[in-house]
């Protein structure tokens, strides 16, 4: 009887990593929302010539914050939903050997013992 329940449990808790889905997708959302403010952060250049030195280089400063927002974003949704969901299984076609992996998310190693 112990065991059983023991077992629920650690089931139970095992299973409820699939709540944060939701919080992955909203981070697809979010990184929407960093697309769209950044173009319209990009309409600065429409005035480029008006603007002071200043002015310009605020400007791109905050493109670029923008930018590294939205890596962070990438980062967050596809290292935790891979380390605490589900793995990525991203194939192209048919061909199961053509895996698409990004170099930060790690690079398998084939070991041989002998």
């Amino acid at each position: 009887m112990h065991r059983t329940f023991e077992g629920f449990i650690e089931t139970f808790i095992f299973k409820s990593r699939w709540l944060l889905v939701p919080m992955y997708l909203g981070l697809v959302s979010a990184l929407i929302v960093l697309v769209l403010e950044f173009i319209q952060r990009l309409s600065f250049t429409r005035q480029f010539f008006e603007l002071s030195y200043t002015e310009v280089v605020v400007n791109v400063l905050s493109l670029v914050d923008i930018v590294l927002i939205a890596n962070l974003v990438v980062m967050v949704m596809f290292s935790g939903y891979e380390t605490f969901v589900s793995k990525l299984d991203v194939v192209e076609g048919n061909n199961k050997e053509a895996l698409e992996r990004l170099d930060w998310m790690g690079k398998s190693v084939t070991v041989i013992l002998s």
